[in-house]
């Protein structure tokens, strides 16, 4: 009798100190799913958000203004031919089209990011949702882009070049 008194006695306590300490405000969350959750939140908050898109458009987008942008600002002609470009290619109307390329500028902008970070962007999710054709377009699309502000840099064909290698697999090659 006197174990059975113990046990209550313990599973009070605990309960008295989980509702004092709830009440001061300091929570002591004991719901593994909810700590799951909260975790994987804050791990895709931290993320850089070009490394998380899940549209094909959105990335192609992406790799459009980044070889755009890659040697230097972008001039108001520069931002038209893209805007063009994200209706025409990427089959979006004017309104979206404009809010992909203020998005990725934000993007951009707060989160510059290097050549290894391709990779990241074109995970093995993302090259997955690529047909073959849509990787050939968006790898010939980009050198016409590299294109229009005079000739290719080397850096913008080196990133072109990263870039294929990395849709390599939706276009059907194998290493």
């Amino acid at each position: 009798m006197h174990i059975i008194i113990a046990i209550l006695s313990i599973a009070t306590a605990f309960f008295i100190a989980y509702r004092r300490f709830h009440e001061s405000g300091l929570a002591i969350d004991l719901n593994p799913f909810l700590f799951f959750r909260r975790y994987t939140w804050s791990k895709r908050k931290q993320t850089n958000p070009l490394f998380i898109l899940e549209n094909n458009a959105d990335v192609s987008a992406a790799l459009f203004f980044i070889i755009a942008k890659l040697d230097g600002e972008l001039t108001r002609e520069g931002k038209a031919a893209l805007l063009e470009d994200y209706q025409q290619l990427l089959k979006m109307s004017a309104d979206e089209a404009a809010a992909t390329l203020t998005q990725t500028s934000f993007m951009l902008e707060n989160y510059p990011i290097a050549r290894n970070d391709l990779k990241k962007i074109l995970h093995k999710d993302c090259v997955g949702r690529f047909s073959a054709d849509e990787s050939r377009q968006v790898v010939k699309h980009l050198s016409v882009i590299a294109e229009r502000e005079g000739a290719i840099s080397p850096n913008q064909q080196q990133w072109i070049a990263d870039i294929d290698k990395l849709l390599a697999p939706a276009q059907g090659q194998l290493f």
